[in-house]
């Protein structure tokens, strides 16, 4: 979060950038949902980058449950005036070894279609990254799990591309608007 938001904040001089962070490891979610309004909703957030998947695949959570609170949670935050991205899985051994994996990604896939919310694949920029030469374990720290740091840095770089992407796309949008 610190990268991005340095990052956003090279690239938008004099617009104000506060990115939270308000993870919580191991959560899964039905767990990310009771937290929702008092850590994320009540900071009145413009975009929400929302990472959800791997803990219900890694707990054998039903795929349709899972799509179900997705959808719930996304609904919430449009209503609450926030635009959303999903991010999906990071190709991690111990996330894609997981027999539910396919079905939990396939789900947070359908749900976002469902919404029309766009999608941050880590599931392809890692696949992009293996096909330049950089195989996923490099970025990856020794859990097998999560990223290493540099890593992260590269998730961070590729989501700031993509915000900064999607604001000169919505710009036209915005100003004919006024």
């Amino acid at each position: 979060p610190a990268r991005l938001e340095a990052l956003l904040k090279a690239a938008l001089p004099g617009r104000p950038v506060r990115v939270l962070n308000r993870g919580v490891g191991g959560q899964d979610v039905v767990e990310m949902l009771a937290r929702l309004d008092a850590d994320v909703l009540a900071e009145r957030p413009q975009l929400v980058v929302w990472q959800a998947g791997a803990n219900a695949a890694l707990r054998g959570m039903d795929p349709q449950a899972f799509r179900g609170r997705l959808a719930e949670g996304l609904a919430r935050l449009r209503a609450a005036g926030a635009d959303v991205v999903l991010m999906d899985n990071q190709l991690a051994p111990v996330v894609v070894s997981r027999p539910l994996h396919p079905y939990i990604a396939a789900a947070l896939r359908e749900a976002a279609a469902a919404l029309s919310v766009p999608i941050f694949s880590r599931t392809g920029l890692m696949r992009s990254w293996e096909a330049a030469g950089t195989p996923p374990a490099e970025l990856l720290h020794a859990d097998g799990l999560h990223h290493n740091d540099r890593g992260y840095a590269c998730v961070a770089e590729a989501l700031a591309q993509s915000i900064l992407r999607g604001l000169r796309e919505a710009a036209p949008v915005i100003a004919a608007r006024r």
